[in-house]
């Protein structure tokens, strides 16, 4: 199976509640799932019935929400497809793929500490490497924290210090 054989599957399953893009070259593709709620069908579709690998999942903070990434390989066919869904501020929440997923456990801890993105039915949202002494309210990949939180240090401060 090709790319472009998948991308049809996706698009006859899914019709206009996703758009699929092919990215800059032939063997990715982007998937733009509209509403956060079809996330899980998605994932679902690609890792269980169409036998897809869950790499990895990375966050973006935009100003708008956290745009969350899911990227799925196709190891035999030598592809990958981005799910894309952005996750609303100000508190962003969406839907655990981790009883889909199990390896996506970890990730999605990590995202949870990075943005503060709540992932709901995850079995263990715990904070996976932050320390015991940073704040619970510092996530430090958010747009808002970076300007404003009272520990982040300034050049300012890291000029009087030299």
């Amino acid at each position: 199976m090709t790319g472009k054989e998948i991308k049809k599957k996706l698009e006859d399953k899914f019709g206009d509640r996703i758009s699929v893009e092919q990215g800059a070259i032939d063997k990715q593709f982007f998937i733009l799932v509209k509403d956060i709620r079809d996330n899980r069908d998605v994932v679902r579709y690609l890792f269980k019935e169409l036998g897809a690998r869950m790499n990895i999942m990375t966050g973006i903070d935009t100003r708008n929400g956290v745009e969350i990434l899911y990227h799925m390989s196709f190891d035999k066919y030598n592809c990958i497809f981005t799910i894309k869904v952005l996750v609303k501020k100000p508190f962003p929440s969406i839907d655990s793929i981790t009883d889909i997923v199990p390896g996506a456990k970890w990730i999605e801890r990590e995202i949870y500490e990075l943005y503060d993105v709540k992932f709901k039915g995850h079995p263990e949202l715990i904070p996976l490497l932050r320390s015991d002494t940073r704040p619970a309210d510092y996530f430090p990949f958010q747009r808002e924290v970076k300007e404003s939180h009272p520990t982040i240090r300034t050049k300012e401060a890291e000029m009087k210090e030299k």
